[in-house]
């Protein structure tokens, strides 16, 4: 099943005015080459897999951003002591 474009960009809208970190991915966006079916079922099988991967990529780029926020207070602080 496939959203109807006025669909698409209420999600986009919602998505946005959410302030949330999201991506999905259509059938036509990876695998075009896929039937309908074999995509739902793919889509099916694998659901959980991509959201769990989702999770680990965003927990290593938080970790990432939260260091350089450490590092630029560090050296804002040093700035100001001299």
């Amino acid at each position: 099943m496939s959203l109807t474009n006025k669909e698409h960009e209420q999600l986009i809208t919602l998505l946005e005015k959410a302030n949330v970190i999201w991506q999905y991915y259509e059938k036509e966006h990876i695998a075009d080459d896929l039937s309908d079916k074999e995509w739902e079922e793919f889509v099916a099988l694998y659901q959980d897999n991509f959201c769990e991967g989702a999770y680990f990529v965003v927990d290593d780029l938080l970790g990432d951003y939260r260091y350089e926020l450490e590092n630029k207070e560090k050296k804002n602080n040093e700035t100001i002591r001299q």
